[in-house]
Formats: structure tokens, C-alpha cells, sequence
């Protein structure tokens, strides 16, 4: 996909995998942390309903997924996955 964009912008660098792995993985693990201080705060105030999920991989592994639902959205708090 870089590359296809290299070819149209000359000059354009790619991110490292460094800074995929580190400076952009930390920045949205920090918004995806305030994105939750805000859900819970909108779950205090007005209520949510918990959910669960369940499915099975091609490997045939039960997986559970808890979330949690609101009018904002919603959320996945909790994965459990059982082989």
C-alpha cells in the first residue's frame, strides 16, 4: 500500500515499524482510554446494558466477548478465549 502511494507522492517515507508498533499504537491506546472515561461517565449518569457474544474460530475455540451498550455506543470491555 506504501508503495502504491510512493509512486504518487515521491518523496513520501513510511512510517517504521517502530513507530507503528510504538509511538502510533501508544497514541490510540491513549484515545481509546478517553473515549472510555467517557462512556463511563455517560453510564453513570444515564445507565447501559451489559452484552455478551459468543462465537466459534475456524479452529473450532470458543471465544466470549462482554460489552457493554449505551446510547454513545458500543464498547467491548472483556474478551475470554477457551481452547
Amino acid at each position: 500500500m506504501f508503495e502504491s502511494v510512493a509512486r504518487h507522492s515521491p518523496g513520501f517515507d513510511p512510517p517504521s515499524y517502530h513507530e507503528t508498533r510504538v509511538k502510533y499504537l501508544k497514541y490510540h491506546v491513549e484515545m481509546t482510554n478517553l473515549s472510555l472515561d467517557d462512556h463511563k461517565t455517560y453510564w453513570k449518569k444515564f445507565g447501559c446494558t451489559i452484552m455478551t457474544d459468543g462465537w466459534t474460530d475456524k479452529r473450532r475455540r470458543t471465544i466470549l466477548n462482554f460489552l457493554v451498550n449505551s446510547p454513545l455506543g458500543t464498547f467491548p470491555i472483556y474478551n475470554i478465549f477457551f481452547s
